[in-house]
């Protein structure tokens, strides 16, 4: 029996976890992952949170961490177990990177091999026979051969071609699945908009567009054809739906690409075409809000210097930088359309109290078209003393009212948070008074600097648009 250990707990970790455990042949010694503690990870096994507390190799070594963490990773090893590497295998499973990228295990004797899984991995992907592209020694190939077939795959050699430009074998998945995805997406965004049910009408379609692929039928429709009259049409009817229109266009113009490249289409057609989509992308951005910024709050004079009332006195910051006003429409919010750093930006406040607070958001959401990870809510954070500010992607509402509205109205955790310290200065029961309190003499400086670095904060995150990453490393820094 080979005992099996995996670094790394994402989707691909969880679903080679859950493949071992159902092999005969195979034993899970151990898991790896900082975000990790014993009981979390459904299987009977031991857990580490780094790798300098690991007690023994297992027989193959599986690093399916980040792709940023791989030589770190590799580093980690080495140093740990410098003198014991020998007669071990060591893969990653980078779609990106060679095994070349685990060199530094071999100069202590140890085997590597990569090892991609060629498809989406998802909670429902258990029972896939998914296609492994394989990069090994020959003398490791029988090895890696009966793992991934033990693991319930398939194995495909590649060849020197693709070990040579792993990045653009990665390109081939990457097109195939999350390319793919995101035009099902706009049909689906399209779908909804028209008033259709996609899931009739889509995947029909989608079935014998696959088919047609691979019998290598030609592509037909309208940019095919030359149809500029229905292009203009599409155009035209999506002229009231900025974020729409702009995807359109760039599937439109990609497809365009595609078959000028190909040849067949002409290229008086050709410029045509391009000419009119690339008009129509540039006034889609030119005209688009891309970001909803919403300050979470209490609307009255009572209420809006209150700790509970940051994300209002940061948004209304924000305005009076922008030199602009408050419009009020069906009661539900203030908003404003404003301009931060060549963005078009909606700044917003709730009219609805903090506790429905989400009805304002899925209201903007649905006036602008924009889907969730387009959102900011600025909220109060009683674990943070004043000053501090702190960019989230998602997570719980962390007892915040007004956040559990907007996740119970949006459906999903998945939308961005400013989270601006108020101190935890209250005793047992005392919470509701506190935050509805004013800040006191003493902590006004601190406050201050704080709404700045509020504002910072928020350019800091249009600026960077979709570069979250960016934006959380900056924020998350600020002293």
């Amino acid at each position: 029996m080979k005992t099996i250990g995996i670094i790394g707990f994402g989707k691909v970790g969880q679903y080679l976890a859950h493949r071992i455990n159902t092999a005969s042949d195979l034993q899970l010694m151990w898991v790896c992952s900082a975000h990790l503690s014993t009981g979390e990870s459904n299987f009977a096994t031991t857990i580490y949170n780094n790798v300098k507390e690991i007690a023994e190799l297992p027989d193959i070594t599986i690093i399916s961490t980040l792709d940023k963490d791989i030589i770190p990773t590799a580093a980690l090893l080495v140093e740990k177990f410098t003198h014991n590497l020998a007669n071990h295998l060591f893969l990653h499973t980078s779609g990106s990177n060679g095994s070349g990228i685990l060199f530094e295990l071999t100069k202590y004797g140890a085997s590597i091999a990569a090892a991609h899984p060629f498809q989406t991995i998802s909670t429902n992907s258990t029972d896939l026979q998914i296609p492994f592209a394989v990069e090994c020694d020959k003398a490791d190939a029988l090895k890696l051969k009966e793992l991934i077939f033990q693991l319930g795959g398939s194995s495909h050699f590649l060849s020197h071609k693709a070990k040579q430009n792993k990045p653009l074998y990665h390109a081939v998945s990457v097109a195939a699945s999350n390319y793919v995805r995101a035009a099902i997406e706009l049909s689906k965004q399209l779908a909804d908009e028209v008033g259709i049910d996609h899931k009739a009408f889509l995947q029909p379609i989608l079935q014998q567009t696959v088919r047609n692929a691979f019998d290598d039928k030609e592509i037909t429709g309208p940019i095919a054809r030359n149809d500029v009259a229905t292009i203009q049409k599409h155009i035209l009817s999506l002229s009231d739906h900025p974020t729409l229109l702009n995807s359109y266009a760039h599937f439109a113009i990609g497809l365009l690409e595609l078959l000028h490249h190909k040849g067949s289409i002409a290229q008086v057609d050709y410029d045509t075409l391009h000419s009119m989509l690339t008009h129509a992308h540039t006034n889609s951005k030119k005209n688009s809000v891309e970001k909803i910024i919403l300050g979470l709050g209490n609307y009255g004079g009572k209420y809006m210097y209150t700790r509970h009332n940051i994300g209002f006195v940061v948004t209304s910051n924000i305005l009076l930088r922008c030199d602009s006003q408050w419009i009020t429409e069906d009661g539900i919010a203030d908003y404003a359309e404003v301009n931060i750093a060549g963005h078009k930006i909606v700044l917003a406040r709730p009219l609805t109290y903090m506790n429905n607070s989400g009805k304002a958001a899925k209201w903007l959401l649905d006036k602008y078209k924009l889907f969730t990870d387009n959102l900011l809510v600025i909220v109060d954070e009683y674990n943070f003393p004043i000053g501090k500010v702190h960019l989230k992607t998602s997570g719980s509402d962390g007892k915040h009212n007004g956040v559990a509205s907007v996740i119970k109205e949006l459906g999903t955790t998945k939308f961005h948070r400013l989270r601006c310290g108020i101190d935890k200065n209250f005793g047992p029961n005392q919470l509701v008074e506190y935050v509805l309190s004013p800040f006191s003499p003493e902590e006004q400086a601190s406050l201050y600097l704080m709404l700045n670095k509020a504002v910072e904060a928020v350019e800091c995150y249009v600026k960077n648009g979709r570069n979250i990453g960016l934006s959380m490393s900056i924020i998350n820094s600020m002293p």
